[in-house]
């Protein structure tokens, strides 16, 4: 079993500004990236619920990564971007809810900024913004790695329907899987490591390949 939910909008921010040429020249671009409330848990990356900064707030899996939402259960206000959605267990019991991104938004990091800032003079200014985001997709598969996590972790839960014996499977329900792995109701009777966690977690983000 283990809690379904959404994920938070927001999110840290890109890049920063280019520095400005010596000798008169133009200074440099804008870094991109997105706004977001850097003091708040709220679209924090996380691996897993105890980062996110409150005994309410979960560590939501999304397509685009693994980020916090923050409690709305007594009606606070989510910002801009964001809304209230209840955040579910495997057995569907409502466990809390929090401020997610409204469909089509994101956390905001996946994007670094920069641009040169050249300019005529001495030395051309130097740019660039560095945005938090996401890593990259590492060399982990269904054969060499994702067949036997869920055949040590998952199927003797699910000896009778053979669910985790299939890609397809996992792949199709991948969201749900990593939000229950997040908050800790999945794998039953057993607590991952955090870099067991993180592992497949990375897995899951890459579309389970």
């Amino acid at each position: 079993g283990a809690a379904g939910g959404g994920a938070a909008g927001g999110g840290a921010a890109g890049g920063g500004d280019g520095g400005g040429a010596a000798g008169g020249g133009a200074g440099g671009g804008h870094g991109g990236g997105a706004g977001g409330g850097s003091a708040s848990a709220y679209c924090k990356s996380c691996a897993d619920s105890t980062q996110c900064g409150g005994a309410n707030n979960f560590c939501l899996g999304f397509s685009f990564g693994n980020y916090c939402g923050t409690d709305c259960s007594a009606g606070q206000t989510c910002g801009a971007n964001a809304r209230c959605v209840s955040i579910t267990d495997g057995n569907g019991t409502t466990i809390g809810k929090n401020c997610v991104p409204l469909s089509g938004q994101t956390c905001g990091g996946s994007g670094g900024g920069g641009g040169a800032g050249g300019g005529g003079g001495s030395s051309g200014g130097g740019a660039g913004g560095s945005g938090g985001g996401a890593g990259g997709c590492g060399v982990d598969t269904w054969a060499n790695y994702a067949q036997s996590f869920f055949n040590t972790n998952c199927n003797s839960c699910h000896t009778h329907t053979g669910e985790f014996t299939s890609q397809s499977y996992v792949r199709s329900i991948k969201t749900s899987i990593t939000s229950r792995i997040n908050v800790g109701n999945m794998p039953q009777g057993r607590t991952l490591s955090t870099a067991e966690r993180t592992r497949i977690i990375s897995y899951m983000n890459c579309n389970a390949p």
